[in-house]
């Protein structure tokens, strides 16, 4: 009786196994392989009647089937990514753009030459010499730039025009530019480096000017601006005139920039010229200030006032030309 039940058995595991063999991958039992080796084949071994060695085989798959037992389909790479551009650009346009592209290039170059004489004319003013390694050079930010340009034309410089292609490029990108922020909105600042500087704040003196009072200081004489200078560190108004300082334009800028130039409020020598009615009670018109150069600032004022106002004098009167 045990041995017909061990034959019955293994005959149904032999009958079991042929139909795993006929079937389908399909319709095999769900397997997933170790994540260590996905590619190998899963096997399926029988359980042994009672009192039998086990009977078992292997049951060899596809890598089809292996792939869709783990759920992974067999498909296809996607096709790259094509991109469309909304709209026809003709040939016309595009020698319409390449044209004005190179119109406003044109202009720019010639501009670059234009300031490149400008500055050099700058340095000349200031009691450099042209070029060369440690002859001095001049750095300049906000408006007191345009009126360096139109002095330079005032004086027979060759300031490029704009043609109506520029003028259309510069309209579009306007409003793109960032706005300057507060207290440099207003303030201008040549910046000398004296020959043989060697960087920032190395041989270094700065002229501060308030934007709003260009055409009030062009109209004055340079006599009038120097018998007005005022000690700013030093003499009885030293108090309130550094107050006017803190608390007006000049002030804003110092302290947005007081990481990278700290020598901005801690100079050692600073003279300015107030609004003659308001005196100082409003920020000064015109500074002049040095951390690493006070001797040269107490030395040179009256020089350095003097380019200052030849510099707004011509300016204006390069705009009146213009």
């Amino acid at each position: 009786m045990v041995t017909k039940v061990a034959q019955e058995g293994a005959m149904s595991a032999l009958s079991l196994l042929a139909k795993l063999k006929a079937a389908p991958a399909s319709q095999l039992p769900s397997a997933t392989p170790s994540a260590a080796s996905p590619a190998a084949a899963p096997s399926t071994a029988l359980p042994a009647p009672a009192g039998k060695k086990p009977v078992s085989d292997t049951v060899s798959l596809s890598s089809q089937a292996v792939s869709k037992m783990n759920g992974v389909a067999d498909t296809p790479a996607k096709p790259p990514v094509q991109l469309k551009i909304a709209g026809d650009v003709s040939f016309a346009d595009f020698r319409a753009m390449s044209a004005r592209v190179e119109k406003v290039m044109e202009y720019h170059s010639a501009r670059m030459d234009f300031v490149r004489d400008a500055m050099k004319s700058l340095r000349s003013q200031f009691g450099f010499e042209a070029e060369g390694e440690n002859a001095g050079n001049v750095s300049l930010s906000g408006e007191i730039g345009k009126v360096v340009e139109r002095q330079a034309a005032s004086r027979g410089g060759a300031m490029p025009e704009k043609s109506q292609e520029v003028k259309e490029w510069e309209a579009e990108h306007r409003s793109e530019a960032s706005p300057p922020p507060e207290g440099w909105d207003t303030t201008s600042l040549i910046t000398l480096f004296l020959p043989g500087s060697q960087g920032t704040d190395d041989k270094q003196v700065e002229i501060w000017l308030d934007n709003r009072a260009f055409e009030k200081l062009g109209a004055m004489s340079a006599d009038e601006v120097k018998a007005g200078l005022v000690d700013m560190l030093k003499g009885p108004d030293a108090a309130a005139s550094q107050a006017a300082v803190d608390n007006g334009a000049f002030g804003a800028a110092m302290r947005l920039d007081s990481q990278h130039h700290p020598e901005f409020q801690q100079s050692k020598a600073r003279l300015g010229f107030f609004d003659p009615e308001q005196g100082t009670n409003a920020q000064p018109w015109l500074m002049i200030q040095s951390r690493s150069e006070p001797g040269y600032v107490q030395e040179n004022a009256g020089k350095l006032v003097d380019t200052v106002m030849s510099i707004l004098k011509e300016g204006a009167a390069g705009r009146a030309a213009g």
